[in-house]
């Protein structure tokens, strides 16, 4: 994940990267969709305009790094106010690990992001809305665990990814590609 990996053609598709390890899309976007069944809409219903900050990672995107290791991420809004995000890191032989984002608005009012890797269950980031704009949604957290941030933002037919703190950062380019 360090590094711009190289772009996919916007013709590709997520069921060419999931070839990669035997599995099809029909096995990859179930679990975007059960999680959606998993969460209950937010009692208020707030509407589009609390997950418009995220609006732009809508939909699949992928990526293949130098030493043929590929990312399938998938990101899909199941009721309003919410965005939910699936991705995969596949080689060959198997998937490495699987993360589960989930966007929305806390008990507090507060718009952020929690996930999920391989079950185990992250820290929550805060929407940093001084550093957000509609192609870039920066989420920032407390204490100092790293990544301290996240950076989603969009360019054209790109989702460009960042993690940072201490000094460090890792940056991922990722295609727009069919959900199909």
């Amino acid at each position: 994940m360090r590094g711009h990996a190289p772009r996919l053609s916007p013709t590709a598709s997520l069921n060419h990267l999931a070839d990669c390890q035997g599995a099809s899309l029909r096995h990859f976007l179930p679990i975007l969709l059960c999680a959606c069944t998993l969460f209950e809409p937010p009692a208020d219903d707030a509407g589009l305009g609390r997950a418009e900050p995220v609006a732009h990672l809508v939909g699949c995107w992928a990526s293949v790094g130098p030493e043929g290791d590929r990312w399938a991420v998938a990101y899909a809004s199941p009721a309003p106010g919410i965005l939910l995000g699936t991705t995969r890191h596949l080689r060959p032989d198997g998937t490495v690990s699987e993360e589960r984002e989930r966007f929305e608005v806390d008990q507090d009012g507060v718009f952020g992001v929690v996930s999920e890797l391989d079950g185990v269950r992250r820290d929550r980031f805060v929407l940093d809305e001084q550093r957000s704009t509609t192609q870039q949604a920066v989420f920032t957290r407390a204490g100092e665990a790293w990544p301290a941030w996240l950076r989603y933002g969009r360019e054209d037919q790109a989702l460009h990814l960042e993690l940072g703190g201490q000094g460090r950062i890792v940056r991922m380019e990722l295609g727009e590609v069919d959900c199909e």
